[in-house]
């Protein structure tokens, strides 16, 4: 579904969430809810069914706001050049330089992020 919903506007977005994937949202807390009671409390199983209700409300603004993203791709990826050439850049020529750096470095990729040539 995110694939179909990438490069359109927010809200185009925003009613393509709430008609495919809140159905599912929908139906997998129910169904948690209903297997929680049911597990033993200390199994790593019953572990899991809490992590994933307690993540669930957090992660429900994603259907309502075409602004959000569910994952981070973007931000690995503007990171990916600084990750490659970190070898390249340990020693920054005077000391404090890897401080430097890194306010250069966030920066710049603001600046792309923000449709910018820097």
């Amino acid at each position: 579904m995110e694939k179909e919903a990438r490069g359109k506007p927010s809200d185009e977005r925003a009613a393509l969430r709430r008609s495919k994937p809140k159905p599912v949202f929908d139906d997998l807390e129910e169904w948690l809810q209903a297997q929680s009671p049911r597990i033993s409390g200390k199994s790593p199983l019953a572990q899991a069914i809490r992590y994933a209700l307690g993540r669930l409300p957090k992660a429900r603004p994603y259907l309502d706001n075409g602004a959000l993203s569910l994952d981070n791709n973007s931000a690995e990826q503007a990171m990916k050049p600084v990750a490659i050439g970190r070898k390249n850049w340990m020693f920054a020529g005077f000391e404090g330089g890897e401080k430097a750096m890194a306010i250069a470095f966030t920066l710049i990729e603001t600046v792309k992020l923000n449709g910018k040539d820097p």
